[in-house]
C-alpha cells in the first residue's frame, strides 16, 4: 500500500485524477518525525487500491440526481401547505394565513437546526434524513384527517386551526432536521452536488405551482373545489416524500458517493488511529469549533450574504404577492401567477451556475450583492403604494411581473453561489458543519423575513 504525506485541502474533491489522497496520512510533528497511519479498515477496498487515481464515474448522473430529488423534497410539504393558502383563509378567514404559517414554520426549522450544530445528537446523516422526511409524512396526513366530516362535527373551528398551526410547526422541526442534514451529506462532494440540492429546493415550488394552476382552471373556486386541489398538493407531497426516503437508502451505496466518503474520513484521521477517531456512525469529527469556523472572514461574508437575501425575499413572498398588489384584470389569478413567476425565476438562478460564467466565487461580490437587493423594498412599496398607473392595470401586473422575476431570480443565484462556495472553501473535516452553518444563516433570514412581512400590514 502506498503512503501519502499530505492530507486532502479543500480543493482537491473537484480533481479528476492525481495522487491518490486516501490510502495512508502522514502528519509532521515539531521534530519533524512523521507517523504513518493505515486506514486500511476505515477505507472501502476500491479506495485502497493504489492503481485507483481518480474518482469513479458518477454513472447516469444518478448521485447527481438523487441529491437534486433530496432537495426538492425538503421543501415539498412547505410548498404545500403555503400554495394551498386560498384554501386555508377559506376555512380560517381573516386570520393571514400566509403570515402566520410562515413565522410557525421558520422558528422551530431555525432552532431545531440550531441546535445540532452545538448539541450533535448521536445520529447518523441518514438516520436525520430519514426521520425528517418520516415526519413529513405524518404531518401531511393531518391536513386531510382534520377535513373529516366527522371531526369537522366534533372539533370547533378555533381547535382545528390550531392544529394546523402545530402541524405546520412540526414540519418546520422536520426541515431543519432534513434539510442540514442533505447540504451537509453532499458537502464533501464536489460543489455540483450542492448545487442539486439547491436547484432541487426551488423545484417542489415550481411544481406546486404548475398544480395550483391547472386546478384553478379545471376545479370549481368554492371550497368542494379548493379541498380537492389541496388533498392534491399533499398527497404529491406525500408521494415525493416517500420518494425521498428511497433515494436515501441508494444513496450511500453508491460507488461515487463512497469515494468522496472515504476520502473525506481519511482527511481527519491524521497522526492517531483512525477508527478511534471516526464517530459511531462512521463519521469524522470536526477539527474544528463552530466559533472559530465562524471567525473565518469568508464565512461571516457568505453566511450575511445568506442571512439578507433570504430576509428580503421572505419580507416580500409570499405576503406582498398575495395580499398587497392587485389586478382587476387578472383578479384572483394575478397572486398565483405572480408566485409562479418567482419560483421559476428561482429555479433558473439556483441552475444558474452549473454554467461557469454563473458562477461567483467572491465572498466579498456575494455580500455586495445581497446588500443591493434592499433596493426591492423600494420597488414593491411603489408597486403598492405608489401612483395609480403603477398600482393598476395595465401597467401594473407588467411592473410587478418584472421586479417579482429580478427577486426569484437573484434569490437563486445568491443562494446556489453562496452554498457552493462554502462547500468549496471549507477544509473536508469541516465541511459538513460549515454547510450546516450557512443553512442556519439562510433560516435565520427566512425568520426575519417573514417577521418583517408584518410591516406592510401596518
Amino acid at each position: 500500500m502506498d503512503m501519502l504525506r499530505r492530507s486532502l485541502g479543500p480543493d482537491d474533491r473537484s480533481e479528476a485524477s492525481g495522487e491518490d489522497k486516501g490510502l495512508l496520512l502522514a502528519s509532521t510533528s515539531p521534530s519533524s518525525h512523521v507517523d504513518v497511519v493505515d486506514l486500511s479498515t476505515a477505507v472501502p477496498l476500491e479506495i485502497q487500491q493504489p492503481e485507483i487515481r481518480r474518482p469513479p464515474r458518477d454513472r447516469f448522473h444518478l448521485c447527481y440526481v438523487l441529491y437534486f430529488t433530496l432537495g426538492t423534497g425538503v421543501l415539498f410539504p412547505w410548498n404545500a401547505f403555503i400554495t394551498a393558502v386560498d384554501y386555508f383563509e377559506t376555512l380560517y378567514p381573516g386570520r393571514h394565513v400566509d403570515r402566520v404559517f410562515a413565522v410557525t414554520y421558520m422558528l422551530p426549522n431555525l432552532v431545531i437546526l440550531g441546535l445540532l450544530l452545538v448539541v450533535p445528537l448521536g445520529a447518523s446523516q441518514s438516520a436525520r434524513i430519514y426521520v425528517g422526511f418520516l415526519v413529513y409524512i405524518a404531518c401531511l396526513l393531518v391536513i386531510p384527517f382534520l377535513d373529516l366530516d366527522w371531526v369537522r362535527e366534533a372539533v370547533d373551528t378555533e381547535s382545528r386551526f390550531t392544529a394546523t398551526v402545530a402541524a405546520v410547526a412540526i414540519t418546520g422541526l422536520a426541515d431543519g432536521v432534513a434539510q442540514g442534514s442533505v447540504f451537509g451529506s453532499a458537502s464533501h462532494l464536489p460543489p455540483e452536488f450542492t448545487q442539486a440540492v439547491v436547484s432541487g429546493t426551488s423545484v417542489s415550488g415550481v411544481v406546486v405551482s404548475f398544480l395550483r394552476i391547472a386546478t384553478k382552471a379545471v376545479l370549481s373556486q368554492d371550497e368542494n373545489g379548493l379541498r380537492e386541489s389541496t388533498y392534491l398538493y399533499f398527497a404529491s407531497a406525500g408521494l415525493f416524500c416517500i420518494l425521498c426516503i428511497a433515494s436515501q437508502a441508494v444513496l450511500p451505496k453508491l460507488a461515487f458517493r463512497r469515494y468522496f466518503d472515504a476520502r473525506r474520513d481519511a482527511s481527519v484521521a491524521r497522526s492517531y488511529d483512525a477508527p478511534a477517531k471516526l464517530g459511531a456512525h462512521g463519521e469524522p469529527p470536526s477539527s474544528l469549533s463552530l466559533m472559530q469556523i465562524m471567525r473565518s472572514s469568508w464565512v461571516q461574508k457568505l453566511a450575511a450574504g445568506l442571512f439578507l437575501a433570504y430576509t428580503v425575499t421572505l419580507s416580500i413572498f409570499p405576503g406582498v404577492l398575495a395580499e398587497d398588489v392587485e389586478s382587476k384584470a387578472l383578479n384572483s389569478w394575478y397572486p398565483i401567477l405572480l408566485i409562479t413567476l418567482f419560483n421559476v425565476a428561482d429555479f433558473v438562478g439556483k441552475s444558474s451556475p452549473m454554467a461557469k460564467r454563473f458562477r461567483m466565487q467572491s465572498p466579498n461580490h456575494l455580500f455586495i450583492l445581497a446588500m443591493g437587493r434592499t433596493v426591492f423594498y423600494a420597488l414593491y412599496a411603489f408597486a403598492a403604494f405608489g401612483p395609480a398607473f403603477i398600482r393598476h392595470d395595465p401597467l401594473g401586473p407588467f411592473y410587478v411581473s418584472a421586479i417579482t422575476c429580478c427577486l426569484g431570480f437573484s434569490n437563486g443565484f445568491l443562494t446556489a453561489n453562496c452554498l457552493m462556495e462554502a462547500g468549496r472553501k471549507a477544509n473536508l473535516a469541516d465541511a459538513e458543519k460549515t454547510e450546516m452553518l450557512m443553512v442556519w444563516f439562510l433560516l435565520l433570514g427566512l425568520f426575519a423575513g417573514a417577521l418583517l412581512g408584518w410591516i406592510w400590514l401596518i
